[in-house]
Order: C-alpha cells, then structure tokens, then sequence
C-alpha cells in the first residue's frame, strides 16, 4: 500500500511499502540487470541513456518490480488526478558519491523518482525547495524544474534510485523508452 508522506505546493511524497518489504530483492534483480546495460550500451552511463531502455521493462517478469511499477501508477494517477492515457519512461541511476547528478532539468509534464538504495546521505535540490531523500521515498512533481543531488555526508557503495517522467498527451513516435501506462 502507497501512503502519501508529504504535500508540497505542486509536489508530493510518497512512502512504498513494496521497497519497505522487498528492498533487497529489488537491489538484487537491478544487480542482474545492470551488467546487461552496461554491456547493451558500451558500459556507457545508463542516466545518461534513460531515452533508450524502460527500466520495467528489463524487469517485467520480477513480481518485487511489477508490484513497485503498480505503487508508481497509482502515485502518478494520484498525482495528475486523471485516468487519461499517459506515457512514462523510467531509468536507473547507480552512483557512487562522487557521481551523483549535478544541475538539470527534464522537459516533460511531469518527473519525479524514486529512493531505492544508500539514498538517506542525499538530498534533492531544487531552486526553490529541498528533499531530504530516504530510502522507500516516491517524489513526483511538475518537468521542467532544475534539480541537483547534493552529498552532504559521503557514503560508501552505489546510490540506486529510479528516475521518471510522464507525458500527459501523445507525440510522434520515436522515443523507444516511453511506454503507455
């Protein structure tokens, strides 16, 4: 079950019980997964991919994902307040301390990600609000706003979370990561 955490002005945080219950069993399927991107694409970054692969759909027939993927429409339908189609592409970011993203921005409606791993040393800066990440966090909030990672406390392994953004009306096909939803 998804619990809504905390309501900003136009964001909102939600908690995952599936992360909560299965978090490692997730982390061990990305561990699966992520040697097969990495070799998909040349052992180039996967962020910086994120137009070329849907992270559900590399882990389609794991139930700890599918149930993850179920939480994530429910939030984003929340969010949005529509049953109207909707696109969404999600990607895995995996960062060491030293790799997290600097200033950018994501042109679609609507972005947001989630906190999977080794998240609770960061935050989410954005130019007018900051997210205390933790781990089990869903944030979802407009596109189009700069955000950065910030490391306030070093940690050590990969920082794992999820990345996501939602189109709210159709486009000429030619992004194979956006998938209906």
């Amino acid at each position: 079950m998804i619990k809504l955490i905390k309501q900003g002005k136009d964001y909102e945080i939600y908690q995952s019980s599936t992360i909560v219950k299965h978090k490692e069993k997730i982390v061990k399927v990305i561990d699966n997964v992520r040697p097969r991107l990495q070799e998909m694409f040349s052992n180039a970054d996967t962020t910086k991919l994120y137009h070329l692969y849907n992270f559900f759909n590399l882990t389609s027939c794991d139930e700890h994902c599918y149930e993850l993927f179920t939480e994530l429409k429910a939030v984003i339908r929340s969010y949005l307040k529509t049953d109207k189609p909707l696109w969404f592409q999600c990607w895995l970011n995996y960062h060491k301390a030293d790799e997290v993203l600097d200033w950018h921005n994501h042109t679609w409606d609507c972005h947001g990600y989630i906190a999977l791993y080794n998240t609770k040393n960061t935050k989410t800066e954005f130019k007018d609000y900051t997210i205390d990440n933790k781990d089990s966090q869903i944030y979802i909030g407009p596109g189009h706003r700069t955000h950065k990672v910030k490391v306030p406390k070093n940690f050590k392994g990969p920082r794992i979370t999820l990345g996501f953004d939602i189109i709210t009306k159709p486009t000429p096909p030619a992004n194979i990561s956006l998938i209906p939803f």
